[in-house]
């Protein structure tokens, strides 16, 4: 008997790359709005993709921090830390993260 892993994948295509800076979303709503485009973008859907995209553009999580704050900057400035904003809600975003 030979056992069969099945990996549902949910692609979101979303062409949208320039900044989301609609002032009437609350800056953690711009962030995860900006965090899907990339994972679109990237076709990013679970903690193993995003750990591949990392690897190739760098091998840590900068990459990503990096283009979060070029795309909504003024999220980014307004949130006390930033990079543990972005990576909460990433966490949230892709299987493969344990929420406590």
């Amino acid at each position: 008997m030979t056992a069969v892993t099945i990996r549902e994948i949910h692609l979101v295509t979303v062409e949208r790359t320039e900044p989301i800076e609609d002032l009437s979303m609350s800056p953690t709503s711009r962030i995860r709005a900006t965090l899907e485009s990339i994972y679109g973008t990237h076709h990013i859907c679970d903690r193993s993709d995003l750990d591949a995209y990392c690897l190739r553009n760098g091998g840590t999580r900068a990459p990503l921090y990096n283009q979060v704050q070029q795309r909504v900057p003024n999220a980014w400035a307004s949130l006390k830390n930033p990079k543990a904003g972005v990576r909460g809600t990433y966490e949230t975003l892709l299987p493969g993260y344990k929420l406590y």
